[in-house]
């Protein structure tokens, strides 16, 4: 089966699951979603959110090492009991580079490489994009430890997590990642200076300025050191006559396909997980048989309109919920976070199809979920289940 995203075409092994237990996933997205928006993992949740965050960066510090070492390495650390994929040096997720400069550093001090194509960083996840949401997620967790954070000592540590994370993003050259982050950060910085606005908080609104300062820093750092390998990538900071164009053009063929299975049949789709089965008789053999780069397309080519509505209502409910929660750090952050996976769920599918993007998405759901509900509400439910165990 050939697949190209972004980066390619390249082999991978046919499924290693049975629809079954990809049923089993999509029930446990559910049950996720469940269990943090009723409150029963934890009546404190603002406790439960800074525990997760916590968490995330940790393992996103993880992840930044194995990326940067994969990147300037070019080739895998031999980590496949950690998740690492074996790298191909052909079929990988990368693109052409002339003179096969991993970075600024390499072209002035005339660093001499072998390869004229570069790998792009996959951290232990199955595909750069894939690391890129995953980073992307971690920077907003971290803007949100920044900002709750009071002790000196632990701030100035979050600000070179803030730049290892970044870094570290470039190195994945993830276009929906990068545009999504700068999007997601638009709207972070902007609610969270009218709530310190709102609440005159001269130190909150201090806090905001120093922290766009090192996204600010950082962000220009890394545009600087990698503009050549960006301009050569696409998609960036140009977009003729690159892979990116090429990749796009690939997705659009995709997309009619999709499009065809909904004007074929627009009320039920071709069937949970079918898409791919589906794609030869409704496009041409030469496509990749991949499923649409889009998460709302691929809900209806697969259940429909009727499905479509579903997701939009579930989506749409939980957003609402939250969001007339009013303003705090925590419902910015998971608002922010949400914003950022819309966006890249209309440029990847990985969040609803993939095993790694899926935790991504339906935690966030579910920690929304939960945000949105009254301490109350929660302690009623905790009280509920417990007298019926």
């Amino acid at each position: 089966m050939e697949i190209s995203i972004l980066g390619g075409p390249s082999k991978i092994p046919k499924p290693l699951f049975s629809r079954n237990f990809i049923r089993f996933q999509l029930f446990w997205s559910g049950f996720i979603v469940y269990i943090l928006g009723g409150g029963l993992i934890a009546v404190d949740k603002k406790t439960l959110v800074h525990k997760f965050f916590s968490l995330v960066v940790i393992t996103s510090v993880f992840q930044c090492f194995v990326a940067i070492t994969q990147y300037f390495t070019q080739h895998s650390l031999g980590l496949a009991k950690l998740g690492e994929m074996k790298i191909p040096h052909i079929g990988a997720a990368c693109f052409g580079m002339p003179d096969g400069s991993l970075w600024i550093f390499d072209r002035l001090f005339s660093v001499a490489r072998g390869s004229k194509s570069i790998i792009r960083a996959y951290g232990t996840l199955p595909h750069p994009n894939v690391l890129g949401g995953f980073l992307v997620f971690s920077l907003f967790a971290t803007y949100y430890l920044y900002q709750k954070s009071k002790n000196a000592t632990y701030t100035t540590l979050l600000s070179f997590v803030l730049f290892f994370q970044t870094f570290s993003l470039f190195t994945t050259y993830s276009r929906s990642a990068l545009f999504g982050w700068i999007i997601g950060s638009i709207v972070w910085f902007a609610l969270n200076a009218w709530k310190a606005f709102l609440q005159k908080d001269k130190f909150q609104s201090s806090r905001i300025r120093s922290l766009a300062l090192i996204i600010f820093t950082s962000f220009g750092i890394c545009f600087f050191l990698f503009y050549p390998q960006l301009a050569s990538r696409g998609g960036v900071v140009n977009y003729t006559q690159t892979l990116a164009q090429g990749a796009d053009v690939e997705r659009i063929a995709i997309q009619s396909i999709a499009t065809s299975i909904v004007e074929t049949k627009p009320l039920t789709g071709v069937g949970f997980n079918s898409y791919v089965l589906s794609m030869a008789e409704y496009g041409e053999a030469s496509i990749p048989k991949i499923p649409v780069h889009n998460i709302f397309l691929l809900v209806t080519a697969e259940t429909g309109i009727l499905g479509l509505i579903c997701f939009f209502l579930f989506l749409s409910l939980t957003a609402i919920r939250m969001v007339k929660r009013g303003l705090d750090l925590e419902t910015i952050t998971l608002f922010s976070i949400f914003i950022v996976f819309m966006f890249i769920g209309c440029c990847d599918y990985y969040l609803i199809d993939r095993p790694e993007g899926k935790p991504m998405f339906f935690i966030t759901l579910g920690l929304i979920a939960m945000m949105g509900r009254k301490s109350s509400e929660l302690v009623s439910i905790r009280k509920t289940v417990a007298v019926s165990v």
